[in-house]
């Protein structure tokens, strides 16, 4: 779902009998990162991408049933698009059950954050060597901007091990069988090495600030 408005979201998601917490977490308009499992469904509201231009994540709403699974996107997911052609395409691989399909959604924007940390790191690289070479060509904003972001990619990265952390501990009937599990733990450990790389760029950071300090 893409672009509904609260009302017409609310008539898609009557029918399908979620648990009232659920569906009041759907329609909510402030989105929080966090999983609410019942016995027969999972509703999960994750932060899909890191965007280095802005401080407001786009969510993507995972809802999970025994033969339904459901995306909600709350803000631009052209990943989410890529996904789509490339399972919809001829000679596509199989896909087995949902979990699978959710760990495919998911393994697409860990990705994502790979690229983004790269990205975030070869930056912070590039102001180290121009400090060393040149460093009254070094600005005091350079350095603020890129703390900012690499705190917000630090948040982003916190936040989806939250989410994965308590997808992989919901015990929901979709997901009780151990091969199915399995999907759930590989993100899991993808999301624990994600944080760590995230908290390396942040000390890397804070020695680039202070080396610049000390410069001025």
């Amino acid at each position: 779902i893409e672009g509904a408005g609260p009302d017409e979201l609310r008539q898609f998601l009557e029918p399908l009998d979620l648990h009232p917490l659920q569906l009041l977490h759907c329609l909510d308009s402030d989105i929080d990162p966090g999983v609410l499992s019942f016995t027969k469904s999972l509703l999960m509201e994750y932060p899909a991408a890191f965007d280095r231009e802005s401080a407001v994540q786009a969510y993507l709403t995972i809802l999970l049933q025994a033969s339904n699974l459901i995306t909600v996107r709350h803000g631009p997911m052209p990943a989410l698009d890529d996904l789509i052609q490339s399972l919809t395409v001829e000679n596509a691989p199989p896909l087995h059950h949902l979990p699978q399909l959710i760990y495919q959604i998911l393994d697409q924007f860990a990705d994502l954050n790979v690229d983004a940390q790269i990205q975030v790191r070869d930056q912070i690289q590039h102001l180290a060597k121009t400090l060393a070479e040149s460093p009254d060509t070094i600005e005091a904003n350079d350095l603020t901007l890129l703390r900012w972001q690499v705190g917000n990619l630090i948040s982003l990265m916190e936040n989806q091990l939250y989410c994965v952390s308590r997808l992989a501990a919901a015990d929901i009937e979709g997901l009780k069988e151990p091969h199915r599990k399995a999907y759930i733990q590989d993100l899991l450990s993808e999301a624990e090495i994600a944080q760590r790389g995230a908290y390396r760029l942040e000390t890397r950071m804070n020695d680039l600030y202070r080396d610049y300090q000390m410069v001025g």
